[in-house]
């Protein structure tokens, strides 16, 4: 995805589409999350896993589609499934170093180690391109970091502030849809 000009997903400027909109139908691609994201929260297992599959039929070849994928299959409890289709998102966008970070979490849970250090530097090779270099050093640790006590204290700060900024935002947009956590 293109913003200002520039890649979203990888900070570089490439020979893609003005947006992702462009190539296929965003509407209709988050339609199909909402309603995949519904079943899940109504704990309907068998109709999210059958709207997903349905999902990635329809979008194939969009990264945000495998990638939302991902996350989902996790969550129904699969994660052979989630780590295929965080492998195909990031085959699509190659440049996408949040993906890369997926799939080390993913070698990183599996006691895979060094396989995951090595996908994060792939991945921070990629995600460097967007930070001053005065920034790499802070911005690599945060990067690399499984943990909050994997960070000096005042990286630890901000990302814990970061999280609660995030959370925030999450609730006040599903506040203002009229949803409600019960």
């Amino acid at each position: 995805m293109r913003v200002n000009g520039v890649n979203a997903s990888s900070s570089k400027t490439e020979d893609r589409p003005v947006s992702w909109e462009a190539r296929v139908d965003g509407v209709a691609l988050y339609q199909d999350m909402l309603a995949v994201n519904g079943y899940l929260e109504a704990d309907d297992s068998d109709a999210a896993r059958e709207a997903l599959e349905e999902l990635v039929v329809r979008f194939q070849a969009e990264w945000s589609a495998r990638a939302f994928a991902s996350a989902c299959f996790v969550r129904l409890g699969d994660q052979e499934r989630g780590l295929i289709e965080a492998g195909l998102a990031l085959a699509l966008d190659p440049g996408n170093h949040a993906m890369f970070r997926v799939l080390a979490a993913f070698l990183h849970r599996q006691g895979q180690m060094e396989a995951a250090n090595r996908v994060l530097e792939q991945g921070w090779a990629c995600a460097k391109k967007q930070y001053h270099k005065r920034q790499w050093d802070d911005e690599r640790a945060l990067y690399f970091a499984w943990s909050d006590e994997d960070l000096p204290p005042h990286l630890a700060a901000r990302r814990k502030r970061e999280r609660a900024e995030m959370q925030a935002s999450v609730e006040h947009a599903r506040s203002s849809m009229g949803h409600t956590d019960q």
